[in-house]
Parts: C-alpha cells; sequence; structure tokens
C-alpha cells in the first residue's frame, strides 16, 4: 500500500506540472489585442468605397448646378421674348426707315404742303424731320397735315403730348393784291377734335424749341392729326415750320 506520505508527494508533482502549463494558454487580453488589431485592414478596405461616394457627390453637384444654370437661361430667354408694346406716337423722330424705303410710316401725309427732310444739321435729333410750307393759296385747305392713330393708351390716365418745332420761313406779303397781315399756327387734332392751338411767331425761330400739351385718352387708339394754317390767302405763302421728335408720354397723378 501507498503510504500517506507517498500520496502527498505525488499530490505536490501534479499540482507543480498544472502550474507551469498555465501560462501556454491565450489570455483572453490577447485575444481582445488580436482583433483590435485585424480592424485597421477592415477600415483600409472600405476606403475605396469611400472615395467613389465622393465622385458620386461631385457628379451630382455637377449636374445640379448644370440643371440650375439652364434653368437660369431659359428664365432669361422668357424674359427677353416678352416686350412691351410701343405706346402713344410711333416713329415721332421720323427717323424709322419703313417696308417702303422711306421714313413715312405710320404716318400719313397730307397731298400739298408736307414732307420728310434728311439732314441731321438741321434736325432736332437723328436726321430726319418734318417740313410743313406754304406754298399755294388755298390756306383754308387741309392739305398741310400729317396724322396717325395711336396704341396702347389707357383711357383711365391723362397724357401729355410734345413735339419739337422750329419756325423757319415767315408769310410773305403779295404784292399785286391789297396789303394783308398774316399769322399761322399748328392745330393738333384728336378724333376730329381740336385740342391744341399753338400760334407761330411773326419772326424766324434761331433756334428749336418745344410746345407741350395735356389730354385725356378716351380711347385705347385715337386718331391723331397736326396740321398747319395760315391766316389770309395771299399773306401765307412761304411759310414754313420744322417738326420733330413727336412724343407722348402718360402724365403722372399729384398722388403718386
Amino acid at each position: 500500500m501507498v503510504s500517506a506520505r507517498a500520496l502527498t508527494g505525488l499530490l505536490a508533482v501534479l499540482s507543480f506540472w498544472e502550474a507551469a502549463a498555465t501560462p501556454c494558454k491565450p489570455s483572453s487580453s490577447v485575444t481582445a489585442e488580436l482583433a483590435t488589431t485585424a480592424t485597421p485592414s477592415v477600415a483600409e478596405s472600405t476606403f475605396p468605397v469611400t472615395t467613389a461616394s465622393t465622385e458620386a457627390e461631385s457628379t451630382t453637384e455637377a449636374a445640379s448646378t448644370t440643371e440650375a444654370t439652364s434653368t437660369e437661361a431659359a428664365s432669361t430667354t422668357e424674359t427677353t421674348s416678352t416686350a412691351a408694346a410701343p405706346t402713344g406716337v410711333i416713329n415721332g423722330g421720323f427717323d424709322t426707315l419703313d417696308e417702303n424705303g422711306a421714313y413715312v410710316l405710320p404716318w400719313t401725309l397730307g397731298s400739298i404742303g408736307v414732307q420728310i427732310l434728311d439732314n441731321a444739321a438741321v434736325a432736332h435729333s437723328g436726321d430726319h424731320y418734318l417740313r410743313f410750307y406754304q406754298s399755294t393759296y388755298y390756306y383754308r385747305s387741309y392739305s398741310h397735315i400729317i396724322n396717325q392713330t395711336m396704341t396702347g393708351l389707357d383711357t383711365t390716365k391723362s397724357y401729355r403730348l410734345s413735339y419739337s418745332w422750329l419756325f423757319s420761313s415767315v408769310p410773305t406779303k403779295d404784292s399785286s393784291t391789297e396789303f394783308r397781315d398774316s399769322t399761322c399756327r399748328l392745330e393738333s387734332v384728336i378724333d376730329e377734335q381740336i385740342v391744341s392751338t399753338q400760334t407761330l411767331p411773326a419772326v424766324v425761330s434761331t433756334e428749336w424749341d418745344t410746345y407741350s400739351f395735356e389730354f385725356d385718352a378716351d380711347v385705347a387708339g385715337p386718331l391723331y392729326a397736326l396740321r398747319m394754317r395760315c391766316t389770309q390767302a395771299y399773306g401765307g405763302i412761304g411759310a414754313s415750320v420744322l417738326i420733330d421728335d413727336i412724343l407722348v408720354t402718360a402724365v403722372e397723378s399729384s398722388g403718386q
């Protein structure tokens, strides 16, 4: 039989070997460290995905910018294509070339005593101007006249019509007839109603001047006429007046 002493010694040897073998097993802390060390490789492998995402964002941003630019261009085109219709008198300076190669339209000129001349040195502005002249004894004739239909007037507003004028030649007196004084005037007519009368001076003008008057618009497109008349048949011969820059503008009310 094994003695108690021998048994005790055997147990001591077994305990020694168990203690010596234990450090060879990996501890939990080592396992955790290994797991942590492997993490960077995973992050590195996902880096190209991050790059692809950045490129996609850049592409999206570029597309958005292109779309915004296209939208802005479309808006600009729409704004440019909407032009306001002309209001009042058209070709008031007689400088717009018409389809007939003249500078008349949309004016209609009387049969005698009226012409459009080309001389920038004489015109108030531009190159052309209108000339009324009395060359016959028919002083009561309305042939010395121009007219056109106004456009786009607002019947709730008042307007001011103005034009530049220069009295270039006074009436002469016919020595073979009884001495007669003569005066000339310009009449503005709207829809066959005389709305303004300008008496011309007895002497030649030295420079251009401006005449204006106000009127109410009863309709959106009234017919406007400007004509020259001289008193005394014989005394009116030789009178001449130049007209340029006929303009119609809305009158602002005092409350605005």
